[in-house]
């Protein structure tokens, strides 16, 4: 992470070797939530540097989080499947992708 505006040297939040996605800023700017190609939905505390995973797909597809104004809730969205197909290379109708919120 480093600023826009290069005022600071950057600072490193993760050593997850995975690709992160989705980045999404706290409104208050105290904490910032991603997702990574392991399928999980991280929150990271800026101070802190402490990282929770939030939640998880076993069938891909966990993305687009975006924060209520307040920065107490969650939004995103989460596949789930009956079978092992990804959701994004699926036709069936078993597969379903949910709108999730929660208050973390």
């Amino acid at each position: 992470m480093t600023a826009v505006d290069s005022s600071a040297e950057a600072q490193k939040l993760t050593d997850i070797d995975n690709l992160k996605l989705n980045y999404s800023w706290s409104p208050d700017s105290k904490e910032l939530v991603f997702t990574a190609s392991d399928d999980k939905l991280r929150k990271v505390n800026l101070a802190s540097k402490q990282i929770t995973i939030l939640d998880s797909s076993r069938y891909g597809g966990i993305g687009m989080p975006a924060w209520s104004p307040d920065s107490k809730w969650i939004a995103y969205h989460k596949c789930t499947a009956l079978t092992g197909t990804p959701c994004e290379q699926s036709t069936s109708p078993w597969f379903n992708t949910l709108a999730i919120v929660r208050n973390y």
